[in-house]
């Protein structure tokens, strides 16, 4: 009988009722951990590839893991309402399940202190994400304009207070001088360019692979490689961003300074 009272036992039981209280009885569970194990989204993405995460690693799988993440970041911090709660370690790709009710649960911020990992490139671009919604305050605004949306080419492209968010999900077709028109209701600059990539080397990017923008003819003309996302904004707002020392460093500066915050 003491068997049955043992920590194990409790959590088994208790753990259906533990996320339906945390209103997440419908998340995704991690299929590798058992039954009702709850995991973060990059379980699913990197987790199958953790040993291939190496910087010198050219594993396909992980960059798609590595996009699909980005662009989900961006997704839920640009379409949503005027503030983004996120669990801890979903900015630097955590893969083990988290227990909250163990004492001895732990996120693995080590992982993306390690200059030799990819989760680096994950811990970069949460970091310059936050940054740039800070200076450009589209959270400010309290709804978004649809400007263009293609089930069959996965490009969705809206705008929110200044700024003007693209996104390119198909895995392998990219997008060239692809023109969205604009609204008279929607606020965009006509010197609007690109103030977040998604696909800069120091977010694990692409190398050559781009996102462009520009305002042209009265219309928003952009070009977005597979599995990339971007924030433009005018070239005024851009500035802003410039004075930040950490948004315009290298991928191991921003790490180094993250560590010794």
């Amino acid at each position: 009988a003491l068997n049955e009272f043992n920590w194990a036992f409790i959590a088994q039981k208790t753990q259906s009722i533990y996320y339906e209280q945390m209103t997440l009885k419908y998340a995704p569970y991690c299929r590798s951990v058992g039954p009702l194990q709850g995991a973060p989204l990059a379980a699913e993405l990197l987790g199958p590839h953790r040993e291939a995460m190496g910087v010198l690693e050219g594993n396909i799988l992980v960059s798609r893991g590595l996009a699909i993440l980005k662009q989900l970041k961006l997704l839920s911090s640009s379409l949503g309402s005027d503030g983004v709660l996120t669990w801890m370690g979903s900015e630097i790709g955590q893969v083990d399940s988290m227990d909250m009710r163990n004492l001895d649960a732990r996120i693995a911020y080590g992982l993306s202190d390690s200059t030799g990992l990819k989760y680096k490139h994950l811990t970069a671009f949460n970091a310059c994400l936050n940054r740039a919604q800070a200076a450009l305050k589209w959270c400010s605004s309290p709804s978004h304009t649809m400007l263009h949306i293609d089930e069959e080419k996965k490009v969705v492209v809206y705008a929110r207070s200044d700024c003007v968010f693209a996104f390119n999900f198909h895995p392998a077709d990219g997008q060239t001088d692809l023109k969205v028109s604009v609204p008279s209701s929607a606020s965009v600059a006509a010197d609007i360019c690109i103030a977040l990539d998604s696909e800069e080397l120091r977010f694990g990017g692409v190398a050559g692979a781009t996102c462009k923008g520009a305002f042209t003819g009265g219309a928003l003309v952009l070009s977005l490689p597979p599995r990339s996302a971007a924030v433009l904004a005018s070239a005024k707002a851009k500035q802003s961003l410039a004075s930040d020392v950490l948004f315009k460093a290298d991928v191991d500066e921003i790490v180094a300074k993250l560590v010794g915050a």
